[in-house]
């Protein structure tokens, strides 16, 4: 699956993007009964401004989940929300992975896809939060 993310990050990075105004800690969760089972993922991630997009992981996250393109589902869910957000896409951010957890059994990319939308639908609430605040201050 990374080659799979190479050519989304080398295709998104001639599209235009807003800049992300403030860094985020974020983490997104799945638990719901998906395909066959219930399943259950978390992701923690930080967002921060950048010049071009970048993702960063730690190798110990990825050896305790196991798999990277689990890991990459996550980031594909987040980019899922953050690109596609209307006038306000946001694709130049860093992304850095800081942990990771999922029940032992029941889990899969797409419970981590999920994860990572939420995550991503976590950072849009913050900046709009953010921004409303910013607005009202005198």
């Amino acid at each position: 699956m990374k080659d799979y993310l190479r050519m989304w990050l080398d295709s998104i990075a001639k599209i235009r993007s807003s800049n992300l105004p403030v860094t985020v800690d974020v983490i997104g969760e799945f638990n719901a009964y998906l395909v066959y089972s219930n399943q259950h993922a978390v992701v923690k991630m930080q967002i921060e401004p950048a010049q071009n997009l970048e993702v960063v992981t730690n190798d110990t996250v990825i050896e305790k989940i196991q798999y990277a393109e689990y890991i990459d589902s996550a980031i594909f869910g987040l980019l899922d929300v953050l690109a596609f957000s209307g006038p306000l896409a946001y694709f130049n951010v860093r992304i850095v992975v800081k942990d990771a957890d999922c029940d032992r059994i029941n889990f899969s990319p797409m419970a981590f896809r999920f994860a990572g939308r939420d995550a991503g639908r976590k950072v849009l609430q913050h900046v709009r939060e953010s921004s409303v605040a910013a607005r009202k201050a005198p």
